[in-house]
This record gives C-alpha cells, sequence and structure tokens, in this order.
C-alpha cells in the first residue's frame, strides 16, 4: 500500500497542466494506468522510486525528485539540518 502524502502530487498535478499533458498521456508515457496518477495526485500517494525517475523525467522536472526524497524519507531532513 502506497504511503499518502499531498504536496508531491500537487507538485506532479501543477508541473503536468503546466505542460498542457492530460493525466493519460502521463501514464501512458511512465507506464501505469491513469488511475494511479490520478490517485498520486489527488490522494498523495507516493510511486516507487523507478517510477518517480520516469515521471520527473517525462514532467521535465528534477525538482520533483528532491520532493519525493523529503516525503518518502523525511528523517533525510533532519540528517541535512544536523550537518
Amino acid at each position: 500500500m502506497p504511503m499518502v502524502r499531498a504536496s508531491l502530487g500537487k507538485a506532479v498535478k501543477k508541473r503536468r497542466q503546466e505542460l498542457k499533458i492530460t493525466a493519460n498521456h502521463l501514464a501512458k508515457a511512465v507506464g501505469v494506468n491513469r488511475s494511479f496518477i490520478s490517485r498520486m495526485e489527488n490522494h498523495g500517494w507516493l510511486p516507487s522510486l523507478p517510477l518517480m525517475k520516469k515521471i520527473a523525467k517525462e514532467l521535465k522536472d528534477k525538482k520533483l525528485l528532491k520532493q519525493y526524497a523529503i516525503e518518502k524519507h523525511p528523517e533525510i531532513v533532519e540528517i541535512i539540518k544536523e550537518l
């Protein structure tokens, strides 16, 4: 069961809309069904890292990978602050 987060999904949706890409197009491009993209964008599901890399590449936005890392492993932020 995917973890539930909201801001990554919102960022993906915003970027997809900026590029005028449909959820169906993005889904086909990264090899998932449209309902997964919808769950990610609207319900905060986190994809696997390989899938997130495909999404970031398709949306031409590497910052999405940083957001993914923060949401998937929030403890990283605390570790970085301590450095």
